[in-house]
């Protein structure tokens, strides 16, 4: 970004606070009714999955809400994939009507069974309960106050515009196809990796959306997430052995880092795809992660994150094979009850065994790779742009290396050292020091400690030691593998760290001792000190944000944003972007030819038309783009005429393209284009002309 301006021309924001054009963004007050709309609608899943998992699973309190959450989340995902693939026009406009009528049958469901799903409620209001009454007032003051910062950093991002480069390229585009054309399909943006990359996260923002219709629900989904990230370090704490105070205190350190609080404000998939890793170490830890519904838990986790982003495939297959590892190595041999005789629940709380276990590893990687095998159908590898490698042996070819992220002139400890301990400069995702003082100063040595000592009896003693060797080894994977000193690609790591501080706090046998007193003192200082550097840098963007907008209406912040947002000179200018919103009617196609920039700039409310990228002519996009493999080239044809007949036969009304361009004077010969609005010649080195469709 280039910095902000006042609204371009033909961008106005109306006395009711709803923009012309833009992205819709409506009053905060109406935003927050919209989220809780989509809230409620998962609200029925959630509490069902809660009732099942405790008839068939015997979960603790943590444990149901976080089982629930994966559950919820991959229902959620399921309802887009499913419907989205109906052979019907749009089927995923019926998706509201498919959702309320399933949580019409869920709701029928929990009322047969309302005395369970008292009892569900009441287990979790128990804990909490008894999480107060054992837990001395400083430790629940400094849980209270990271919970407060993370639901306050949601509304935050709930407020806030889009602003991150990332997430106007790539990452909102793949809602937004899915909103636009009703049905998961291909996504036609200037970058390649917007089709090739892996959508699990935007499907569930085109689900939030199509049921709130309002983009505040874009980041709230990372807030939520956030608030998961939070509930997994818990759930890992009680299932390491953890006291209800210590296992609180560790999902407060596990969440409570600049990055993750800057992430729940964008519309970057790396918190929810953290929050579902961390998930997947939690269910594996402990004494009962052998068992059925465990491990089905841990798996099916660490598929919904790689689903969402391919670094979550390394700590997946870590965490499950150490798993199925410790399955082949605590119950080889020994009866295990079958589900004809024991029943349904008695069969799930069961230990999987080394056949059970590796059944389920193999059947989470069969699931792993369904985005991938798609990838794979269209481009050279399945993992396309990305290059990966071991070593000297290429395991996938590509132009995008994950090790030349950052500070790639740094060695290997200078890297990490650099990205993982200064703290005090967490000013953008992309920043060093995102996980925090609290992080650097404390969790880091103490995960140092857990892994040097880790090995020791590590797959003797079934109560901890093996969850201290998992833990270890997610931690160890970071230092090794490439591009992980990215504390955004890495926002669970604060969870090995954070349980061994708690196995210490717990040590110490008296609650108020001094020295755990002292302890925790110490940990809340340094969760401040998080909160002051991530202020601090927040509140510059939104400084700058509302001296740009003159007003706190969200309508006025993007207004703001939309003015100015272009990466590039050779994008389109605000004022162009600004004519197409005003021209275009709900259903047109809009379609930006061999012009770069954010396709979701030209979206105008409601995205009721629908805009696609095309590269032009192959020659043209040669030339332009030499050297940049990362461009999209979709449908593009040597012949100028020929293209452009491809072009009017899908159907366009405005086509934005350069002026003089091959591509703006073929369309012209077809005599059925005319240039309408032409940008001035000020605004940048290459003129944007657009180019009406005439009957």
């Amino acid at each position: 970004m280039t910095g902000y301006g006042r609204p371009a021309n033909g961008s106005s924001v109306r006395a009711d606070g709803h923009r012309r054009g833009g992205l819709q963004y409506s009053s905060v007050a109406l935003a927050v009714a919209h989220v809780v709309v989509a809230m409620a609608a998962g609200a029925p899943v959630l509490l069902a999955w809660m009732v099942l998992l405790r008839r068939r699973g015997g979960f603790r309190a943590t444990g149901l809400l976080l089982g629930a959450t994966v559950l919820t989340s991959v229902t959620l995902l399921g309802e887009v994939a499913l419907l989205g693939s109906l052979p019907i026009e749009r089927p995923l406009d019926w998706l509201p009507t498919a959702h309320g009528g399933a949580c019409l049958a869920v709701m029928a469901w929990l009322w047969a069974r309302r005395i369970e799903a008292r009892r569900t409620a009441g287990r979790v209001l128990r804990s909490l309960r008894s999480y107060r009454r054992e837990t001395p007032g400083l430790e629940r003051a400094v849980v209270a106050c990271a919970v407060a910062a993370q639901l306050s950093v949601t509304a935050l991002g709930v407020w806030l515009p889009a602003t991150e480069t990332d997430e106007l390229s790539y990452h909102l585009p793949q809602a937004v196809q899915i909103i636009q054309d009703a049905r998961p399909g291909r996504v036609h943006e200037p970058v390649v990796w917007a089709d090739s990359y892996p959508r699990g996260v935007p499907m569930l923002w085109s689900w939030a959306y199509l049921i709130a219709r309002d983009e505040g629900v874009f980041h709230a989904m990372s807030g939520v997430f956030g608030l998961a990230l939070m509930l997994a370090g818990a759930t890992a704490g009680r299932r390491a052995g953890l006291t209800r105070a210590s296992s609180a205190l560790a999902g407060a350190l596990v969440g409570a880092t600049p990055v993750a609080w800057r992430l729940s404000c964008t519309g970057l998939i790396d918190l929810p795809t953290c929050a579902l890793t961390a998930a997947g170490i939690a269910f594996a830890l402990g004494p009962g992660a052998g068992r059925r519904a465990d491990l089905a838990l841990a798996v099916l986790a660490c598929v919904a994150a790689v689903w969402m982003k391919f670094t979550a495939m390394a700590p997946a297959v870590v965490v499950i094979g150490l798993r199925v590892l410790a399955a082949a190595w605590h119950d080889r041999g020994g009866p295990r009850p079958t589900r004809r005789s024991t029943g349904p629940g008695v069969w799930m709380a069961a230990r999987a065994g080394p056949r059970g276990a590796l059944a389920l590893a193999l059947i989470g990687l069969a699931l792993a790779s369904a985005p991938y095998l798609r990838t794979w159908a269209s481009y050279p590898t399945p993992v396309w742009p990305l290059r990966l490698s071991v070593g000297g042996w290429v395991l996938a070819d590509g132009f995008l290396e994950s090790t030349a992220l950052g500070a790639s002139n740094l060695g290997w400890a200078a890297r990490y050292i650099h990205f993982w301990t200064a703290f005090q400069t967490p000013t953008t995702v992309e920043s060093p020091g995102g996980l925090g003082a609290a992080f650097a100063l404390l969790l880091l040595p103490a995960s140092l400690v857990l892994a040097a000592g880790a090995g020791r009896g590590a797959w003797r003693d079934r109560s901890g030691t093996g969850s201290a060797a998992i833990l270890a080894a997610v931690f160890v994977l970071a230092l090794a593998a490439p591009g992980f000193h990215f504390p955004r690609y890495v926002a669970y790591l604060p969870l090995p760290g954070a349980v061994a501080l708690g196995w210490l706090l717990d040590r110490m046998r008296a609650d108020r001792s001094p020295a755990r007193e002292a302890i925790v003192l110490v940990t809340g200082a340094l969760l401040g000190v998080n909160a002051w550097f991530y202020a601090g840098a927040e509140m510059e963007r939104v400084r700058e944000l509302l001296g740009a907008s003159g007003g706190f209406a969200r309508a006025e912040l993007t207004a703001a944003r939309d003015a100015g947002v272009r990466l590039e000179s050779d994008q389109p200018h605000p004022s162009t972007r600004a004519f197409v919103r005003a021209a275009a009617r709900p259903g047109d196609l809009v379609m930006a030819v061999a012009v770069p920039g954010p396709t979701v700039l030209l979206h105008g409310p409601g995205y009721r038309y629908r805009v696609e990228w095309d590269p032009g002519l192959r020659g043209e996009a040669g030339r332009r783009y030499a050297g940049n493999r990362g461009v999209s080239e979709i449908g593009a044809s040597l012949d100028g005429d020929a293209w452009a007949g491809e072009i009017e036969r899908r159907g366009p009304r405005i086509v934005l393209a350069y002026a003089g361009s091959d591509e703006a004077a073929a369309l012209t010969r077809t005599g059925r284009f005319a240039e309408v609005f032409r940008q001035d010649r000020a605004f940048g080195p290459r003129v944007v002309v657009v180019l009406a469709h005439t009957p």
